[in-house]
């Protein structure tokens, strides 16, 4: 077992994207970010001499005037729920950690389909009750997760040749309409896309995170090369801009936001496939 609080190598990110169940939130750009927003990552994994063979970023954040803390593994941990051996080593590693950083509350989130009931099986079997996320957990949590594997189509075109008439005619309207989507990564683009994230999430009623979470995803997502936003213009008016970061063969829809305005151009439709492609 290893665990430590530094950055590991460049093996650990390998590693994540190599696996089925390895994700983004399991990063080692991840890690950084909540590291920026108040949370002390922890790096936990098992090796052997082919490399990593089970790993957790644990997100751990302390309670104010005690020595108890909270561990919190987003969308981990990452490894071969088939095999018990595994497991049974990754879950004695795990309570050592929770022991020697006082964690009260551990809270595992893998990546696991939800009609896994093996997993679920094992997970209960290394002491985790399931719950509905709520408190803390529930601030701006996607009510679906959607999956989209572009590869099964023969890619872009095969994709959009399955779309719903209407989809397709819709993307292709906001084209002909004058919609054009501009990619962005600088800093002002995040201060227009936080504000437009703000606005939208005020229209509709839902919780929208601080300006200081979305500049560290920028500084160690957007800046680093793993993503960018997209902005949907029309006659240099914005209409809608969606943030996508992409680790590994996998890109991830992050957050978005668009005007109440305007809605017959379907510039999100554009977007959303612009996002895609």
């Amino acid at each position: 077992m290893t665990v430590g609080s530094e950055n590991p190598s460049e093996a650990w990110d390998k590693f994540m994207v190599g696996h089925p169940s390895g994700h983004l939130m399991q990063s080692r750009a991840w890690a950084c970010v909540k590291r920026d927003t108040g949370w002390k990552p922890l790096f936990l994994r098992l090796e052997n001499g082919s490399g990593i063979r089970a790993a957790a970023l644990l997100l751990r954040r302390s309670l104010p005037g005690t020595r108890l803390s909270l561990l919190y593994m987003p969308r981990g941990p990452v490894l071969d729920w088939s095999n018990s051996n595994l497991i049974e080593a990754f879950s004695l590693a795990l309570r050592q950690v929770a022991d020697d950083t006082g964690a009260f509350f551990v809270q595992a989130d893998p990546a696991i389909p939800v009609d896994r009931l093996d997993v679920h099986e094992m997970l209960m079997r290394m002491g985790f009750h399931r719950e509905e996320k709520h408190g803390l957990f529930r601030i701006s949590q996607p009510i679906h997760v959607m999956r989209i594997p572009v590869d099964r189509y023969g890619g872009p075109e095969g994709l959009l040749a399955v779309l719903p008439h209407k989809t397709r005619y819709n993307i292709g309207l906001a084209s002909r309409k004058g919609v054009v989507v501009n990619p962005r990564t600088d800093h002002d683009a995040l201060r227009i896309f936080h504000r437009l994230l703000w606005e939208s999430g005020r229209r509709k009623g839902y919780a929208v995170r601080g300006f200081r979470y979305h500049e560290a995803i920028w500084r160690h997502c957007v800046q680093s090369g793993l993503g960018e936003y997209l902005f949907a213009e029309h006659q240099g008016r914005l209409l809608a801009a969606i943030q996508v970061i992409r680790f590994g063969p996998i890109a991830w829809y992050m957050y978005g936001g668009a005007i109440d305005e305007d809605r017959q151009l379907m510039a999100t439709y554009l977007l959303q496939w612009s996002g895609i492609t």
